[in-house]
């Protein structure tokens, strides 16, 4: 009876805090839809809008898409060879976009990108060291533009609004730590045991698992070739060179969707250079908010940020077409196909 209590108990926590975060970035994304009458005055003035540089911002993200395809395929394959179905790895990308926008931080896309993996006879180890490389070069990468981009726009953001540049260089060192703790995490067998077996033993005591010993067992059996094949990718120079190039450009495109947004607007000037290093701030700042996509810091970044790029009656009404392609665009079609990918993700 009381393990059953206990068991009601966390469900019903992790129903709540979900749909906390949930509601709370619905009612962020209401208030900037109805300040100031941003989504009206965004649909009214869409149709005035140049088409054709809408067109290409959401272009940009699916490139995104696209690359991050390319990634997952070119690291599958250098790791485990074997054909697979069609679309395959573009499903295995758009999963981890969808979820990374939904969930705090980001923290679903790599577990349920490794669940798809394995569903294609890819063992779990392997999905594993799969996400974590990609996530790796990822963050590495990430972390590289943000501190480029931070060097470049520091002075005018300090000049633009001071009090948020102890929130950029929060999040540069956020991103860094990130890349820190996978880097020990691909090399390090004790550490991974350790923390490994402090959280199994939690989940243990709250009754989420009923057998500790078996988890780990199934651990320390796949954690030699978990380290192994890691140490493999990284000395592999010529697929890192190209992942790394790849998320370059993967990183780009979607930094560049404000730009587009900006050109959309009829301004004739091309800053794309500062609109991608303030897009980049933007993500930086944005990077260690606990709310799903982000909500709240993103636009409010936006507002200030972009302030110098779109006149006062501009700034709302880019600000929710920028946030739509690049954000909310993935959310409304994982939506529309939620129940059959939460379905096929279910165990």
């Amino acid at each position: 009876m009381k393990n059953f209590k206990l068991n009601k108990l966390v469900t019903l926590l992790k129903k709540s805090s979900n749909f906390i975060l949930i509601t709370i970035s619905i009612a962020i994304l209401t208030y900037f839809c109805i300040n100031n009458d941003n989504l009206i005055n965004l649909l009214d003035v869409i149709p005035r809008l140049n088409i054709a540089w809408i067109a290409l911002a959401f272009a940009s993200l699916i490139i995104c898409w696209i690359i991050e395809a390319l990634i997952v395929k070119r690291i599958t394959n250098e790791i485990y060879h074997k054909q697979y179905p069609k679309l395959f790895f573009f499903k295995v990308a758009f999963i981890g976009q969808y979820f990374n926008s939904i969930t705090p931080m980001g923290i679903a896309g790599q577990p349920m990108q490794i669940l798809e993996l394995s569903k294609c006879s890819i063992s779990k180890t392997t999905a594993t060291i799969i996400t974590t490389r990609k996530f790796f070069i990822y963050q590495s990468c990430l972390a590289l533009y943000s501190v480029f981009c931070s060097v470049i726009y520091y002075n005018r953001l300090k000049i633009i609004c001071p009090e948020m540049t102890w929130m950029l260089w929060t999040g540069t060192m956020f991103q860094c730590s990130m890349i820190l703790i996978v880097f020990i995490f691909y090399l390090n067998k004790n550490i991974i045991l350790k923390i490994s077996e402090f959280f199994i033993g939690a989940l243990y005591k709250i009754k989420i698992i009923k057998d500790k010993n078996l988890p780990l067992q199934s651990l320390k059996k796949n954690l030699n070739l978990f380290i192994e094949s890691n140490k493999s990718l990284i000395k592999n120079k010529k697929v890192n060179f190209e992942i790394y190039i790849l998320t370059f450009f993967q990183i780009t495109f979607l930094l560049i969707i404000p730009f587009f947004v900006f050109k959309a607007f009829h301004h004739n000037s091309f800053p794309v250079i500062q609109i991608i290093c303030a897009q980049s701030i933007i993500n930086t700042i944005s990077s260690f908010t606990p709310l799903p996509g982000a909500a709240g810091t993103a636009e409010k970044s936006f507002m200030t940020v972009f302030s110098i790029f779109f006149t006062i009656k501009e700034i709302g009404k880019a600000m929710l077409l920028s946030r739509f392609i690049s954000c909310y665009f993935t959310i409304l079609i994982g939506t529309i196909f939620s129940k059959k990918i939460i379905k096929s993700q279910k165990n």
